[in-house]
């Protein structure tokens, strides 16, 4: 499983700006070294508040073998928002083997919004063709990878316009409509727009979700699939939360 990253800051306190960079080398160490997960990376930031737009960069090598790696972590604003991904793409009777490469690395991005994604769609190689005919054909055409994630952000995209431009229900639609199709799965996401980040710890009909993990509260958030500090607590059972970036 892929291991997932979030946070929120307001502080510019040089001493926690320090921390929140030892936290997030922490994060990449343990999700890559030691949890062996090595097919790729990726972050994408943005201001606050004085910048909607999202910035992206990511590898399809662990980071370790990325020579610009330590230039990214340097350079996050660190006082800001920050999405972070590591990949793990073994094989697994769930889904589709999708292999290292810029197509099926996190995070992705349309149009200033971001989605990543920690989990499975059950038997995602039955369901591939069924989902994409309910994704609209202005996003459909995008798809360029293999992975279950780039087809969920299309999907999610496309609810999303039916849905008034509420991010939150749409997301909530789409877990309906799997429910509706029996479709299952594991559903550890979260999703950025230019003023929200949308987080989910979900499970349809497939036991106890993923771990992920959150501390802080307002406008100081830090939330991962690993537990990375020890004021960190495990999010509820299919709980979704949103978190304004605007204000």
């Amino acid at each position: 499983m892929c291991r997932l990253f979030l946070s929120i800051s307001t502080s510019n306190n040089k001493s926690k700006m320090d921390l929140l960079r030892d936290l997030i080398e922490k994060y990449l160490y343990k999700g890559t070294v030691v949890d062996k997960m090595y097919d790729g990376y990726g972050f994408a930031w943005k201001r606050r508040i004085s910048s909607q737009k999202w910035n992206v960069y990511k590898s399809h090598k662990p980071y370790f073998c990325d020579i610009k790696s330590q230039y990214v972590i340097n350079h996050l604003p660190h006082n800001e928002v920050i999405i972070g991904h590591i990949r793990s793409d073994q094989p697994q009777r769930t889904r589709v083997v999708a292999a290292p490469s810029m197509d099926n690395t996190h995070p992705f991005y349309y149009k200033n919004r971001i989605f990543e994604h920690n989990g499975f769609i059950r038997n995602f190689g039955q369901h591939r063709n069924f989902l994409k005919t309910c994704i609209l054909p202005k996003f459909s055409h995008l798809i360029r990878g293999n992975t279950d994630t780039e087809l969920l952000f299309y999907l999610l995209l496309s609810f999303l316009e039916s849905a008034a431009g509420d991010e939150k229900r749409a997301l909530q639609n789409m877990f309906g409509f799997f429910r509706r199709n029996g479709i299952t799965g594991l559903f550890n996401m979260i999703y950025g727009a230019p003023n929200v980040v949308i987080v989910s710890r979900y499970s349809l009909d497939e036991g106890t979700p993923i771990p992920l993990y959150i501390a802080g509260s307002g406008s100081d958030i830090l939330i991962s699939t690993m537990k990375i500090t020890p004021d960190q607590k495990m999010m509820g059972k299919n709980e979704i939360l949103v978190f304004r970036t605007d204000a």
